[in-house]
């Protein structure tokens, strides 16, 4: 999931969730606002957990309380193969991200390089 806002005056957060028939959510993810100006912000969420045909929207917090919803998303794929190793967000942007391991219990060895 990538979105990007055209500005960030009063946002304090935001949830990604999803839904299975579109009409019935549940929250895969929070972040908070990077910014409080007019300047353009990008945001990722892996799903980790989806299904070949799965709804998604943003729901926008403001500082006062008020909740506005995007309009919702629908993805469909056929991909059945799942990822061992999952590294977000990509790119990493603040020096801080997260490494997922879906395989077997055991020792790895990972190389992360930044360009």
């Amino acid at each position: 999931m990538e979105w990007t806002n055209l500005t960030e005056i009063d946002v304090v957060a935001y949830g990604v969730e999803r839904s299975l028939n579109g009409t019935q959510f549940t929250s895969m993810a929070s972040l908070a606002a990077r910014s409080n100006t007019n300047d353009k912000e990008s945001y990722y969420e892996y799903d980790l957990q989806a299904t070949p045909v799965t709804y998604y929207r943003i729901k926008v917090t403001s500082r006062d309380g008020k909740i506005v919803y995007s309009p919702i998303v629908k993805v469909a794929t056929n991909l059945t193969v799942k990822q061992d190793i999952v590294l977000y967000p990509n790119p990493v942007t603040s020096k801080q991200f997260t490494i997922q391991m879906n395989s077997a219990a055991g020792d790895y060895f990972v190389k992360i390089l930044f360009s």
